[in-house]
């Protein structure tokens, strides 16, 4: 399989209405709702869904609720997919995401030091006069000139805050500085995007909380991520002898390296990036930094689902549905054991007992399928007993409990007209009580 980053979104990825659809559909991502609800003492889901777009772009409210829609659509992916990926890595904010994510975080904890940190954040912009621009199709050397240019003294800074990709850079520091920047960029052909309340993040304007930053997070426990993360800072993963809360603390005033950190997985042989977050922000500035040979896919994207699947799973089995639609659409019991196999939940975080129990079978389902649209025949009852074992392998592996797995095969076999014949190949494996 191909190594596989998951990367959360920070600021500006969100919009009223996001994380509706899966505390609808997913009681995994409801939980994290209620969990974010109890923690912050207010109905964060109703923000998210119904609230004004003034109090969603507060950043005391903003910062939260990307948090809690990101690792809301986490435990979704995992739900649906099943695969964990090889790393994860977050864009400034997404960092937290990530860090959660990967268990360096409880939930509760991460959430308290997100919102306090949008409330030291937001105190130092109003006493300094911070201010954000994203300034693109510039060189970075020239916009380096211009930052040094416009920067007279403390009092009046101006430096790249993000590096986010070869031709596009987030520019923070104090507002006389950034209108400076702004006006020496057009004049080079730049375009200019002033953000509106943009608080200076990831500039020297945030040196002035990283005391009271440093209190917070020491109150929580923070551990070594499960799975490899970058840090912003360093574009290298966190690593044993830098204390996870140093890499934290440090991230408010220094630079996202972000086109770094990117490259440094295309390094490492990662293939597919998945967006984990309300839009798909990420998901269009990676595409800007690498080759057309990586996949760059946003799992909240509904045009995206079919191909995450087929990522995982080969082929996806109808490319224009989604995965709850596609029982509709099945003709015969090969392609019906694909769809439950697919449908199915991973409950199996083993890589190499995944690939060997439900990639490999999978794969040899797909052939049987494939053997038959050539042909343009029905399946043989050989064919079918054999679709059904290869489906009980990957059931075995993915850990699915035995009631979901019967109630599973009842549909398939339930609108298939040989479905009798099979009633004492699933007796001999569930037992009297299941015959068909």
């Amino acid at each position: 399989m191909d190594k596989i980053a998951l990367i959360f979104p920070g600021q500006g990825s969100h919009y009223i209405g996001m994380g509706k659809s899966i505390y609808e559909g997913y009681s995994c991502a409801k939980k994290i709702f209620e969990e974010a609800n109890d923690t912050l003492g207010y109905n964060i889901a109703k923000l998210c869904f119904e609230g004004g777009v003034r109090e969603l772009n507060r950043l005391e409210n903003m910062l939260p609720a990307i948090f809690t829609v990101s690792v809301a659509l986490f435990n979704v992916y995992k739900e649906e997919i099943g695969v964990l990926p090889h790393f994860m890595a977050g864009h400034s904010l997404g960092e937290y995401s990530a860090l959660t994510c990967s268990e360096a975080l409880k939930f509760s904890d991460a959430l308290r030091i997100i919102r306090r940190r949008s409330e030291l954040a937001k105190d130092a912009k109003e006493q300094q006069h911070g201010a954000m621009s994203i300034i693109e199709e510039i060189d970075e050397t020239a916009l380096k000139r211009i930052c040094s240019e416009a920067s007279s003294d403390e009092s009046n800074i101006g430096v790249i805050a993000c590096y986010n990709s070869d031709r596009q850079f987030t520019v923070c520091g104090h507002e006389a500085a950034l209108l400076a920047i702004e006006d020496m960029a057009l004049d080079l052909g730049a375009l200019v995007t002033p953000i509106i309340s943009g608080t200076p993040f990831h500039s020297p304007l945030m040196k002035s909380i990283l005391k009271a930053l440093e209190e917070e997070i020491n109150k929580y426990s923070l551990s070594l991520p499960r799975i490899p993360v970058i840090s912003n800072c360093s574009a290298m993963p966190y690593e044993a002898g830098k204390p996870v809360f140093k890499n934290l603390i440090e991230q408010i005033s220094k630079p996202v390296r972000w086109r770094d950190t990117v490259n440094y997985l295309v390094n490492m042989g990662v293939k597919v990036f998945i967006d984990i977050g309300p839009q798909s922000l990420l998901k269009n500035l990676v595409k800007t930094i690498v080759n057309n040979d990586i996949q760059v896919l946003a799992f909240n994207q509904q045009e995206d689902r079919p191909e995450i699947l087929s990522t995982f799973m080969g082929k996806s089995l109808i490319k224009t549905v989604e995965r709850d639609t596609i029982a509709p659409y099945i003709k015969s019991l090969v392609s019906s054991c694909l769809a439950e196999a697919v449908c199915a939940r991973n409950c199996n975080w083993n890589e190499k007992e995944y690939e060997e129990g439900v990639l490999v079978p999978y794969s040899e389902l797909e052939a049987i399928q494939n053997e038959l649209d050539k042909n343009k025949l029905p399946p043989t009852i050989e064919q079918m007993q054999n679709a059904l074992e290869k489906l009980f392998i990957i059931f075995d592996t993915k850990k699915v409990p035995n009631s979901e797995q019967q109630r599973r095969i009842k549909r398939i076999l339930g609108n298939n007209s040989t479905s009798h014949i099979f009633s004492d190949f699933i007796e001999r494996r569930y037992g009297e009580s299941e015959r068909i």
